[in-house]
């Protein structure tokens, strides 16, 4: 809907984004589980790429809701340094980053401007 809306009534173009390799070692960075009070977000390397596997922990509108079905699989793909969108599924389109902190270890995977905090090693 941004995208529509700022095409008809700005004037501007968004470009698609365009995915960049990365290399087995560098995705190892950013495999692991990512946790906030309603999902874990575990990225597993799978086929020479990162795959998203979501867990929802708690529903909506309350806690106490059960929490949603897990969505399919989705597979991630780098466009520039710590940004990734997902290439293929029903959430295709969809961008996500990571956040590092001050010593500029990944701290954060944020997605749906949601954070999820990297689970310690």
């Amino acid at each position: 809907v941004t995208r529509l809306a700022c095409r008809l009534y700005l004037g501007v173009e968004e470009r698609e984004p365009v995915p960049i390799d990365v290399s087995p070692e560098e995705l190892a960075e950013y495999a692991g589980v990512y946790a906030n009070p309603w999902s874990d977000i575990e990225l597993r390397i799978e086929g020479g790429r990162l795959v998203d596997h979501t867990t929802f922990k708690a529903g909506f509108p309350t806690k106490d809701t059960p929490p949603l079905p897990p969505p399919p699989p989705a597979p991630l793909a780098f466009y520039d340094a710590d940004r990734v969108f997902i290439i293929e599924g029903p959430y295709k389109g969809r961008f996500a980053d990571f956040v590092r902190d001050a010593e500029g270890r990944i701290a954060w995977f944020r997605t749906g401007g949601r954070l999820h905090r990297a689970a310690a090693s």
